[in-house]
């Protein structure tokens, strides 16, 4: 329970960071987090934890990759690329529970990767209003093919 509570504290600090200091990206990632925490524990009342892999935890972790993957596809940042990747890590941990119902070790490296993720916001939001801050501006959403900052062009000459 007091791993639960810390947590939620940190995903709740992912949260104003991402608004305090993040951009479009890290708004919707914290709030991606948020919307599969809160699927989660609905979905998982405490009594029925740990006992193999639930189709409907799987469902939402593989909402959430697909969801880290569009967002990536859509940011001109490099960060929703990792945590894609970390999600990926939780879903491939989830495998190996199937495979091995008996090992908790599973189950638990299952949980790390999403505090994982929610460091990641709190850092690239923060690393983000630094940004700001030293540039005055920055693009975080994808308009077609990236450009090179310095010329403005495709190719890059």
């Amino acid at each position: 329970m007091v791993i639960a509570l810390i947590f939620d504290t940190l995903l709740l600090v992912a949260l104003i960071a991402a608004i305090w200091r993040g951009g479009t990206i890290e708004r919707l990632g914290a709030a991606l987090c948020i919307l599969a925490t809160v699927l989660t524990v609905v979905s998982s009342p405490l009594r029925i934890r740990f006992q193999g892999v639930r189709l409907d935890l799987l469902t939402i972790d593989l909402a959430t990759l697909l969801a880290f993957v569009a967002l990536a596809r859509a940011s001109r940042r490099f960060w929703p690329i990792w945590a894609a990747g970390l999600q990926m890590l939780s879903i491939i941990c989830m495998t190996a529970e199937a495979l091995a119902p008996d090992n908790l070790a599973y189950a638990y490296a299952e949980q790390v990767w999403s505090w994982g993720i929610v460091v990641l916001i709190i850092v690239v939001s923060l690393r983000h209003g630094a940004t700001l801050k030293a540039r005055g501006s920055s693009r975080s959403l994808s308009a077609g093919p990236a450009e090179n900052e310095r010329t403005g062009s495709p190719t890059g000459s």
